[in-house]
């Protein structure tokens, strides 16, 4: 997948704040996330981040073809809407942005946003 805009949305705790920023940046790109790529970067274990990711799932679900959510380790993360990544513990906001900007270089992607999961 190489989309032109990444927005890399930090996560600790308040799984709330992290769903409100993922739907408020569906919405801001016409009711889905097909123009801007949610990467959530949790400073969590996996099993918090995999919690998370299916309870980002069910809102998007309706306005994304392919997976609307996805895990680090899903077949189909590529192709996902939003993709969950998880660092295994709290590394702080700078070194889960350097997580969100690996995958940005990875998939290609010209811009990313660094976004804190309150904004």
């Amino acid at each position: 997948m190489s989309l032109a805009f990444q927005c890399i949305i930090v996560h600790y705790g308040a799984p709330e704040l992290t769903r409100a920023c993922v739907e408020s940046l569906a919405r801001a790109t016409g009711g889905g996330v097909a123009l801007v790529r949610a990467v959530v970067v949790c400073n969590t274990g996996e099993a918090e981040a995999r919690a998370l990711a299916q309870s980002l799932a069910q809102p998007l679900a309706a306005d994304h073809p392919g997976p609307a959510v996805a895990c680090w380790d899903a077949p189909r993360r590529d192709e996902a809407a939003v993709l969950v990544l998880c660092t295994g513990g709290n590394r702080g906001f700078a070194a889960a942005c350097n997580v969100g900007l690996q995958e940005a270089a990875r998939t290609g992607a010209a811009f990313a946003w660094l976004l804190n999961n309150d904004a």
